[in-house]
C-alpha cells in the first residue's frame, strides 16, 4: 500500500514550528543583547536548527523512498 502524502506532515510541521520559533528568538536575541558572544550564540542556534531540520527532512525522504 503506498504511503499517503500526509503521513510525514505532523512531525515535519512540529519541527518547522519549533525551528521558526527558535530562529525568531535568535533574531530577537541578536537585536537586544548587543554582545558579540550573544550574537555568536544566536547564530550557532540558527545553524543548529537548520541542520536539525535538514536531518529530519532527509530522514523523512529516505523513509519514503524505502517504501
Amino acid at each position: 500500500m503506498p504511503p499517503t502524502p500526509d503521513q510525514g506532515a505532523p512531525s515535519l510541521l512540529v519541527m518547522f514550528v519549533l525551528g521558526t520559533l527558535s530562529i525568531v528568538g535568535a533574531v530577537v536575541a541578536i537585536g537586544s543583547i548587543g554582545d558579540a558572544w550573544g550574537d555568536a550564540g544566536a547564530f550557532v542556534l540558527v545553524l543548529a536548527v537548520v541542520a536539525l531540520l535538514g536531518t529530519v527532512i532527509a530522514r523523512q525522504l529516505r523513509d519514503e523512498d524505502d517504501r
